[in-house]
């Protein structure tokens, strides 16, 4: 049994009977199963409601394999878990207090649908990629569409979240700081924060520009020969020459130095929106860098969908605007789809990205739900699994 597959059949209402009653031989009523709390910290479903022997109660429900759990995760020495109702459990093996107060408790053990669970769990623990992938293209395609707007949603937050997390608040340092991360790729990404962090775009947005790519560099401890310091953050083993730490960072240095961090053009529609950034980014002498005065076109698409697109997102989301969130997302649809290991693998299986939006969102879905076995989470997994 595992918790994710409790949180399921708790959401979806699927159990052999609704007659539950306490440890204590109680009987629960359940009057509102809750939100499900599938991301933040705290209790599994907030806002639920019951009635327990007339006794109408609301809060948060929390869930376990065993009712011991509660103390083996530590919970009765977390506020967050004072307000909750209702503990549901597979196995309710200890009585639970918390601030000296009994917690009602429910077991679930003769609850379930084993057979189902059976089905579930083959599922879960095959050596597939993608555990739906053979029944993937059978489900309704609309299933799929939506799983991907979840997955690309979330990313986007996530990337903007680690930023916020670093202290970072003013709009130039965002967008400063997704510059650096799309030059950085993955091998390097603590590099481009570290470097980033000691020069930070307030500290240099009054220099001329000359003096940002010196500072930059030198920061960076990349100038003339690799010195041991440098190679302590940098990484150059895997990576091909064309993306060295020497020429990314060259590369981002130029780039945020003769780059306008003025945003009016965000307010376009999303094809004049990638003809401004695109056309800003052709001014720009890139020769000192790599030999050629621009950069390739690839390079330019993956600036596009991994700064410009996130940071359009985080100016949405910071003014609550939802028509510039959709700006972002159709300026992904304008773009074409990465090629990479992740997105062969989605090809193998016939599920095809037509443009970045697509292979973004498979990325994303891979990574959230498909690498994790997630199933239970996802729309498409359940409806292969049969679950709604």
């Amino acid at each position: 049994m595992t918790e994710k597959y409790l949180h399921f059949i708790w959401r979806n209402k699927r159990f052999n009977s609704f007659e539950f009653v306490t440890g204590r031989k109680e009987k629960v009523q359940i009057l509102d199963f809750g939100i499900y709390n599938a991301f933040n910290a705290g209790p599994d479903f907030k806002h639920g409601a019951i009635i327990i022997d007339g006794i109408q109660m609301h809060g948060q429900i929390e869930m376990h394999i065993k009712s011991s759990d509660w103390l083996k995760h530590k919970h009765h020495k977390d506020e967050h878990y004072n307000n909750v109702i209702l503990h549901v459990v597979y196995e309710n093996d200890k009585e639970i207090f918390q601030n000296g107060v009994q917690i009602p408790t429910i077991e679930l053990k003769n609850e379930i649908d084993f057979a189902h669970f059976s089905k579930y769990s083959k599922k879960q623990f095959n050596r597939l990629n993608f555990p739906c992938e053979k029944e993937v293209l059978n489900i309704d395609e609309v299933h799929l569409n939506a799983m991907k707007v979840t997955a690309l949603t979330s990313k986007l937050n996530d990337k903007i979240d680690l930023l916020k997390n670093l202290g970072l608040s003013k709009d130039e340092e965002m967008l400063y700081n997704l510059i650096g991360l799309s030059f950085s790729m993955s091998v390097n990404k603590n590099a481009f924060l570290h470097l980033m962090n000691n020069v930070s775009y307030s500290s240099i947005q009054h220099l001329h520009p000359q003096k940002k790519v010196q500072l930059i560099m030198s920061e960076s401890g990349l100038l003339q020969k690799v010195t041991n310091k440098a190679q302590e953050y940098w990484h150059f083993k895997g990576v091909r020459p064309s993306s060295f730490p020497t020429v990314r960072v060259s590369q981002f240095a130029l780039l945020v130095a003769h780059l306008s961090f003025e945003f009016s053009f965000i307010n376009q529609d999303a094809e004049s929106i990638v003809q401004s950034f695109r056309s800003m980014l052709s001014e720009i002498d890139f020769s000192s860098s790599n030999g050629k005065r621009s950069l390739s076109k690839r390079m330019v698409d993956l600036l596009i969908i991994n700064a410009l697109v996130p940071f359009i997102w985080y100016i949405g989301e910071g003014k609550e605007n939802q028509n510039l969130k959709e700006r972002a997302l159709d300026i992904l649809v304008l773009l074409p789809s990465e090629s990479n290991n992740i997105i062969n693998r989605w090809k193998k299986i016939n599920v095809i990205p037509k443009n970045a939006f697509d292979s973004q969102s498979l990325l994303a879905l891979y990574r959230y739900f498909c690498s994790q076995k997630k199933c239970l989470s996802c729309n498409v997994g359940q409806k292969v699994l049969n679950l709604n």
